[in-house]
């Protein structure tokens, strides 16, 4: 990525997950990974798409590993080749906005081959994880119209107006009043409510994100994820911010925001459940305070990421289908990845509980699919 200029890379898309920075911290996240970043110029010599691709010894997270979404594409543990974004959930295609539809497939059609070009030979499976409809509808007939496999889906919240009341005044009646409430509960707490640098708060980040990824049942260990926050910071400290709470100086919870373009992005959080828990923190440090800093930063959109469906549609947010897409699997077995999508929706619906949140569910993106 040294070698690429940030003022073109940045024009290829408009989303944390597009940027330069962003890509600067996947090749150097941690060992195991080697990248490439194929990259497409139009007649005049000026950048007009990229498909970065990284070849991994082994995956270490279950949502970006191929034989955990799909058994039948792909053998335990194995090498993968992962092309786009491998973190973040969002895999936008890397393309100029002025360019035409045609140039757009044009240009796409030269980085697959490339792609399957440079991989020949090599016996990894390779895929794309997390493709948002409009990509995932444009790379499909480039590498032989397999059925796309339904994964996680992103959720955004699209802010109305130019202030909080805007947003709470676009929410039903009923949640505007569960949203007060919650404000209620946080204020009546007592913390202390700060935001610092990234960069001076990574071992806070480490300590209480694992916390909250061991109760849920998953996570890093810590040195693992002390690498790789330190050199997310340092790529990204610069458009990023940590709202905390706390009391004394010690910080009980924290979310962690991420600034580019249009939008603010909730990259991850963590609580002390020993001190935290009981005041609405989670609400007030992922929802609110995010809410009311994009507003103040000019932003239009709040990106939350997967999971939590329930409590993120109740705050206004709307699920965002996202895709998997073979470059290179024997055998696709298209029939298991309808039955798998089918069983996706139906979990999705599941999960949200309340009829009165269904409305929300992409269906149109999934009707073709299941």
């Amino acid at each position: 990525m040294r070698e690429v200029s940030v003022e073109a890379w940045d024009r290829l898309g408009g989303r944390l997950y597009d940027s330069h920075a962003w890509h600067r911290f996947q090749e150097v996240e941690r060992p195991g990974i080697s990248s490439s970043h194929l990259l497409a110029y139009d007649l005049s010599g000026t950048l007009a798409a990229a498909l970065p691709v990284y070849r991994v010894s082994r995956e270490t997270h279950g949502n970006y590993q191929l034989h955990r979404q799909l058994p039948a594409a792909g053998a335990a543990d194995a090498e993968q080749v992962l092309l786009g974004n491998r973190h973040g959930y969002n895999n936008n295609l890397l393309v100029r906005a002025d360019l035409t539809r045609d140039q757009r497939v044009s240009a796409f059609r030269e980085l697959v081959a490339a792609a399957q070009e440079m991989l020949r030979g090599v016996t990894a499976v390779a895929w794309w994880p997390y493709l948002d409809d409009e990509s995932m509808v444009l790379l499909r007939p480039l590498v032989g119209g397999p059925t796309p496999l339904a994964l996680k889906s992103e959720c955004l919240i699209s802010l109305p107006g130019t202030d909080f009341g805007d947003y709470l005044a676009a929410l039903p009646k009923r949640r505007r009043s569960a949203v007060r409430a919650d404000r209620r509960r946080f204020a009546q707490a007592g913390y202390q409510v700060f935001s610092r640098r990234y960069r001076d708060c990574v071992t806070d980040v480490v300590r209480l994100g694992l916390q909250t990824a061991k109760k849920y049942g998953g996570g890093l260990d810590l040195a693992a994820a002390t690498v790789m926050m330190e050199r997310q910071a340092d790529a990204l400290d610069d458009v990023s911010a940590v709202l905390a709470c706390g009391r004394d100086g010690c910080v009980a919870g924290f979310a962690l925001v991420m600034d580019h373009g249009r939008s603010s992005c909730v990259r991850t959080a963590g609580f002390d459940y020993a001190e935290a828990g009981n005041a609405a923190e989670y609400f007030e440090l992922v929802y609110y305070r995010p809410i009311e800093r994009a507003y103040a930063l000019g932003r239009t959109e709040l990106w939350l990421g997967p999971s939590s469906y329930q409590a993120k549609l109740l705050r206004g947010a709307v699920p965002q289908a996202r895709w998997g897409l073979p470059l290179q699997v024997t055998d696709w077995p298209d029939a298991e990845v309808r039955g798998h999508n089918s069983t996706k929706l139906h979990e999705l619906q599941a999960e949200l509980g309340s009829p009165e949140l269904h409305h929300r569910i992409p269906y149109d993106s999934y009707r073709d699919h299941c």
